[in-house]
């Protein structure tokens, strides 16, 4: 819901953005793609904590559609383990998430901004930045898995992992089993970015005024 998302948004933000603190005193340049993947990466990571619990809700609600349990109903018969049971998963999607979709909207920016000879306006980098993000779906196997993790847990199956939940998929449907849909994800994928990049860092730049936009651009 709308608490979730703001929550997961404000993680994703503080975290991504200390780290990038952090591996700046590395020696890390702050306005490298580099320092937006490892940003996003463990950003998305620290996603974790707020999403398993979250989406192992949904999933349970889709597996028995009959059930009246609150939330906290639902979290409370799962325990720690059962609500956290995509753990791997989750994190491994939300880590690679937002560091393919960080370094891939950077990278098109800069790709873009050399062939251009000229910063790009505001159109320019919102195109650029869905088209990053739509690109960093190739991230897809980890969704699948944290997806049927999570549903055969909600359906009470014993000894899940992702391990053998990856060995399940790939025996009924091949390795096209691990890219289903990949295509409405490449939509959402990419509107997510333009907010929590491209957006966020046009209002970054104005705050911080023209000499930091000009020194940016120079990268």
């Amino acid at each position: 819901g709308l608490a979730e998302s703001f929550m997961k948004g404000g993680v994703l933000f503080f975290t991504s953005q200390i780290t990038k603190d952090l591996i700046e005193e590395m020696g890390v340049q702050r306005t490298s793609s580099l320092s937006d993947m490892i940003g996003g990466f463990f950003g998305g990571v620290s996603q974790t904590v707020v999403m398993s619990p979250m989406t192992y809700v949904v999933t349970y609600k889709n597996a028995h559609p009959t059930n009246t349990d609150s939330t906290i109903g639902v979290l409370r018969k799962a325990g720690f383990k059962g609500m956290f049971s995509s753990a791997p998963a989750m994190a491994m999607r939300q880590g690679s998430n937002w560091a393919l979709r960080f370094l891939f909207a950077k990278e098109v920016n800069n790709q873009y901004r050399k062939v251009k000879g000229a910063p790009l306006n505001t159109g320019e980098q919102i195109i650029c930045g869905m088209v990053g993000g739509a690109m960093g779906c190739i991230n897809q196997p980890a969704e699948v898995l944290r997806v049927v993790v999570q549903s055969r847990h909600a359906k009470g199956e014993t000894n899940v992992t992702t391990r053998n939940s990856a060995s399940m998929v790939y025996k009924n449907f091949g390795f096209a089993g691990f890219y289903t849909g990949v295509i409405p994800r490449m939509g959402l994928s990419a509107w997510q970015t333009l907010f929590m990049f491209t957006f966020a860092g046009m209002v970054r730049d104005s705050i911080r005024g023209p000499t930091s936009t000009t020194t940016k651009a120079g990268h």
